[in-house]
């Protein structure tokens, strides 16, 4: 089968590699489709998340982010059959095919007919932004901020709106990120190009006096979905957020 196989930092290749083989109780996809995470962005510039890859003869074959349809599997496994459409998380999938051990059987989401699998591809992102909004247990009538609107500040956002009528506000570098949190029903939209990030927040989410001889912030919650590299410079996003929300 086709896989593209990681060597090495800025080093992929389309390459055929050995079909993956079936011991008892496991299940072959066929990838229709497969999302490419930070991470992998990451493996593939720095070298970076080696267990993120499924190792072959000559390298990694990235890929967790997918949904296919079922094409084999070995002995009978309760609700399962071949042509079933799903998704599951996984390790291995920027390839024709990829193997689901017995041990994950039970972990196959089945798609609804109105689901494609690009959409479905995307389960394992959003579930983090799922969890992420229940840890945080958001209420009608508080402040959101969420600071990064990629897949996952996009996500969240989406699962406030969906089960709340909290204000929301998102922060990003990117107008054309910006533009889609809008969309997506942000009620306000920040752009930290243009600096005095914390000040404008709170001008939108209200402040609540001085702490530590610092103004501090009145927004009930903030998500934190860009993260800070080694690299990084300036207030990082962590520290803008601590001044943000409420004490």
């Amino acid at each position: 089968m086709k896989a593209a196989v990681f060597h090495g930092a800025r080093d992929v290749r389309f390459e055929q590699v050995a079909m993956p083989e079936l011991n008892e109780g496991e299940i072959l996809i066929r990838v229709h489709a497969c999302g490419i995470c930070g991470s992998d962005l990451h493996t593939y510039r720095e070298g970076l998340y080696p267990d993120l890859g499924l190792p072959t003869a000559n390298g990694l074959i990235l890929g967790h982010e997918f949904a296919g349809e079922i094409a084999a599997i070995n002995g009978r496994v309760e609700g399962l059959a071949v042509g079933d459409r799903v998704t599951v998380p996984g390790i291995g999938a920027n390839a024709e095919y990829v193997k689901v051990p017995a041990a994950a059987a039970g972990l196959l989401l089945p798609l609804g007919g109105d689901v494609s699998y690009a959409e479905a591809a995307t389960t394992e992102p959003l579930a983090t932004s799922l969890h992420a909004v229940n840890l945080a247990d958001v209420a009608d009538g508080e402040t959101v901020v969420i600071m990064g609107a990629g897949i996952i500040g996009l996500g969240i956002l989406q699962c406030i709106k969906a089960r709340s009528a909290a204000t929301t506000i998102v922060v990003d570098l990117s107008e054309k990120r910006l533009t889609l949190a809008a969309e997506l029903g942000a009620d306000e939209t920040v752009n930290a190009r243009d600096g005095g990030v914390e000040e404008r927040l709170m001008a939108h989410a209200g402040a609540a006096g001085k702490l530590l001889d610092a103004p501090q912030g009145e927004a009930d919650v903030v998500f934190d979905c860009v993260g800070a590299t080694a690299n990084s410079t300036g207030v990082s996003v962590l520290e803008q957020a601590l001044g943000i929300v409420k004490p």
